[in-house]
């Protein structure tokens, strides 16, 4: 599956991931079963261009209806930044951006169909909506099964969205 990942510079505040931060660059990227991000191209790593040697950067990954999640700390731009998020919960900036589920695995948080970084009561109405074409990405597929159902409003579930190493090269 498809993902953004996106390079941030500043400092983060507690009104919201982006809130403080300044976009430098921005990459796709594809997700693996494994949780891993590589490259669009099916190599490894994201190779960014715009970042300078020894400058701290937060990273965001955004994958479809789930929250986004902002790397915990600032990562300096060397030859290869390596970012885990399956080490601990404080992998990510602020609080519930990652479940840990009963396998060890962590899981991005499904449910924000309105795409604006929160998830709540109107969230079910664009669940409600669905999409106007058929056999296009649905954006309230929550549990990513290919189908719109009850189910997609849970927010918490082990799907393909879990989330594991990138790697960020330029």
């Amino acid at each position: 599956d498809w993902v953004l990942v996106e390079a941030y510079e500043g400092t983060p505040n507690a009104s919201g991931p982006t809130q403080g931060l300044s976009l430098i660059e921005s990459q796709t990227g594809l997700l693996l079963i494994d949780g891993n991000i590589i490259s669009s191209n099916g190599s490894s790593g994201l190779n960014f261009e715009n970042l300078n040697y020894g400058q701290d950067y937060y990273f965001i990954v955004r994958h479809r209806n789930h929250l986004d999640v902002l790397t915990a700390t600032a990562l300096t731009a060397d030859n290869v930044i390596n970012y885990d998020f399956t080490l601990s919960e404080s992998s990510a900036f602020g609080n519930n951006q990652l479940k840990l589920m009963s396998d060890g695995k962590y899981v991005l948080h499904a449910g924000d169909y309105k795409s604006d970084g929160t998830i709540q009561v109107t969230d079910f109405d664009a669940w409600t909506v669905g999409p106007a074409i058929l056999n296009t990405y649905l954006p309230t597929d929550g549990n990513l099964d290919g189908s719109v159902q009850v189910t997609d409003f849970d927010t918490w579930f082990e799907n393909k969205s879990k989330l594991g190493i990138f790697e960020v090269t330029y």
